[in-house]
């Protein structure tokens, strides 16, 4: 069975690279010889894992936090029980991705106090669908990465309804044009 995380623990998981089979030649692709199976996959664990895994929990060792942290692989949010957290955090892809996780287990999102996402691109139609499924924008923030010239959106999200007078607020974001913050102007410019 699954095993149940310690009070106070941060779960985080690292996605799996999806593998496409290499082509042998035109149509075909590779198929076992008769009387040969493929081997097993190989073990997944701490130390055998995808090296988005490996990565991650060279990221939690570094930081000394593996008391806190819980590391798992898996698929979304589907690494979860209900009520065993109460916030996530989904940061480091697109918009697009994000939808498609939250929806994958929409009624345990649903149950969660609060959700971070901190989407690299398609912030504003994740915004319409997060409007559309019930979930209510609560906060926020940009963040200026000076080096990559370009501008990171923090959304923080809850369950709930959203009425948005404006569709074109879920653009830019709404709590960013409501509490604007010193950044806004540098934002508004770079998209220009």
């Amino acid at each position: 069975g699954r095993q149940r995380r310690a009070p106070g623990r941060i779960a985080a998981r690292a996605r799996a690279p999806a593998r496409r089979p290499r082509r042998r030649g035109p149509g075909s692709w590779p198929r076992p010889r008769r009387g040969r199976t493929r081997p097993p996959p190989p073990p997944e664990g701490p130390r055998l894992g995808p090296p988005p895994y490996r990565a991650a929990e060279a990221h939690i060792q570094d930081a000394g936090v593996e008391e806190i942290v819980d590391l798992r692989l898996g698929s979304g949010l589907s690494v979860l029980e209900k009520k065993e957290v109460d916030t996530i955090i989904i940061a480091g892809m697109g918009g697009a991705a994000m939808r498609e996780i939250i929806a994958n287990d929409y009624e345990l999102a649903q149950e969660l106090e609060q959700l971070i996402l901190q989407p690299m691109a398609g912030a504003a139609s994740l915004r319409k669908w997060l409007v559309d499924n019930k979930f209510k924008i609560t906060d926020e923030a940009l963040v200026n990465h000076a080096a990559k010239e370009s501008f990171y959106q923090i959304l923080s999200v809850k369950p709930g309804l959203m009425k948005v007078e404006d569709e074109f607020l879920l653009e830019l974001g709404p709590k960013l044009i409501e509490e604007p913050s010193d950044l806004l102007d540098d934002y508004l410019n770079y998209l220009e």
